[in-house]
């Protein structure tokens, strides 16, 4: 019988879920710096556009 074995299992389960949890705040994080990467980057080719269009 594995009922030692089923008692931990929800603790684990917890744990991974804390675990997804933060990588998934991580991806967030790292999403919106790219986010605002690319908007710079956009307003730097605008500038570049406008310099070239003189």
């Amino acid at each position: 019988c594995h009922s030692g074995n089923f008692d931990r299992t929800p603790q684990k389960a917890k744990k991974s879920i804390d675990k997804l949890n933060k990588s998934i705040d991580k991806s967030e994080k790292s999403i919106d710096k790219s986010e605002k990467t690319i908007d710079k980057m956009e307003k730097s080719i605008d500038k570049l556009g406008k310099s070239i269009d003189f």
